[in-house]
């Protein structure tokens, strides 16, 4: 391991010309079969130190604290957010700040004002809505937002469908429905899917008249009905 990691040395060639070597001294070797790994262990230990809960997945990082109060506790992130700095510096792995962003969760209708973040003597934005890892989240713990994300992406694929079915057999249209639109609603369904009947209802209607355009049903036919000529066509 030690002589994979040491002595590495990159070139940069352009149009034929090739500069002169340059050492690396830090990071791990991208396009390999072990990059992966290796980088999840350089950064494995980002988190110690930390008071803050900290989630990582592949290179996305999120401090998470449940505020008791606002002054201290964000005073505490701020604290973690110089030490996972200095870790940067340290490492030579530096953040994207343009990425990066802080959410406030509250069931309440009125937030104070909220002290600020900062990494890297820059502010962090406030937001109230963020897409983090396929997911849409908003201040208020509702998946509204995000159902409405699927249903539109879903809809795009839907009036596509419609578009070609005069063009396609019935087996290439249920092929797009399988590719795009259960994966679409499965994705992190367990987590939204505590979601009110309401608000879960338009998925189910994106679905049905997805499956009528892959499967040629009338509209009108049973939920179950549409499905079931669908599946017999796979």
């Amino acid at each position: 391991m030690e002589s994979y990691l040491s002595n590495r040395k990159i070139v940069t060639v352009v149009e034929g010309s090739t500069s002169d070597e340059l050492l690396i001294s830090c990071g791990v070797p991208q396009g390999s079969v072990l990059g992966p790994l290796l980088f999840l262990i350089y950064i494995n230990d980002l988190p110690n130190g930390l008071d803050s809960t900290t989630l990582l997945y592949a290179d996305d990082v999120s401090l998470h604290r449940e505020v008791s109060d606002i002054q201290r506790d964000f005073m505490i992130m701020n604290e973690d957010l110089a030490k996972a700095e200095d870790w940067s510096n340290k490492w030579k792995l530096d953040f994207n700040i343009k990425k990066c962003v802080s959410m406030f969760f509250t069931r309440s209708d009125t937030v104070t004002t909220l002290p600020t973040l900062k990494i890297k003597y820059q502010l962090i934005e406030n937001v109230t809505e963020h897409k983090h890892l396929g997911l849409l989240f908003t201040t208020n713990p509702d998946w509204s937002c995000h159902i409405q994300s699927i249903v539109s992406d879903c809809s795009s694929v839907v009036g596509g469908m419609k578009y070609l079915s005069r063009l396609l057999s019935r087996q290439a249209l249920t092929l797009i429905y399988n590719s795009y639109i259960p994966t679409q609603i499965n994705y992190a369904s367990v987590i939204y899917c505590g979601s009110t009947q309401k608000a879960l209802e338009p998925l189910h209607t994106i679905q049905y008249n997805a499956a009528l355009a892959a499967s040629g049903a009338m509209r009108g036919s049973s939920y179950e009905k549409v499905c079931t000529e669908l599946f017999c066509l796979v």
